[in-house]
């Protein structure tokens, strides 16, 4: 009798149930956890307590379970981390940051607040300002960037004066830089 020094993995990891396709390791996963709490309230009963704080544990304990073995894989093996994985980690941890916003108009304009005036301000700068060059944008943008996170952080003014610092200080800022820098750069124009 020859003894294999492997368990071999069965040809199939799964079943369909009309559309949807069931893993085998997902009901593992379901059986585990509810045995777990079927143990845990037969004996949490026996020692005096309430039953029903098992629940309340696994409630929060197996998707944290979850969540930290799936932060832990991606640590541990970031080649295997597809770009849509990341962008679906991305969509999960803003959702959880952006849940403390209200209504879902409210949220979108506040992060929009963030780079709206930094945008307006180059285009301020683009049809007001003919003598603004590349570097004095960028350095405008960026700058505008700043005070607007700085505003978000240290202040407590309203989201909607984001816009207005963000596209004043591009606009100060994208002058200033352009009449330093971008003017020794221009070739003199010639007037005959």
């Amino acid at each position: 009798m020859i003894v294999p020094s492997f368990i071999p993995s069965p040809s199939h990891n799964g079943f369909y149930i009309g559309p949807l396709f069931v893993h085998a390791y997902g009901l593992a996963y379901v059986f585990a956890v509810a045995a777990a709490i079927f143990v845990t309230r037969w004996r949490w009963r026996k020692a005096g307590g309430d039953p029903d704080l098992a629940y309340e544990a696994a409630a929060w304990g197996f998707p944290a379970g979850l969540i930290g073995g799936r932060i832990y894989f991606d640590i541990t093996t970031p080649s295997q981390i597809e770009p849509h994985n990341f962008w679906g980690l991305f969509a999960i941890g803003f959702a959880q940051y952006g849940r403390n916003f209200g209504a879902l108009i409210q949220a979108v304009n506040i992060i929009g607040s963030l780079f709206y005036g930094g945008l307006l301000g180059v285009f301020v700068l683009a049809f007001c300002f003919k003598n603004v060059g590349a570097n004095g944008a960028f350095c405008g943008v960026l700058a505008g960037e700043a005070a607007i996170f700085a505003a978000n952080l240290f202040t407590k003014i309203s989201f909607l004066w984001y816009n207005v610092v963000g596209c004043l200080v591009v606009i100060v800022v994208g002058v200033i830089v352009s009449r330093i820098f971008d003017q020794e750069r221009r070739p003199a124009v010639v007037v005959q």
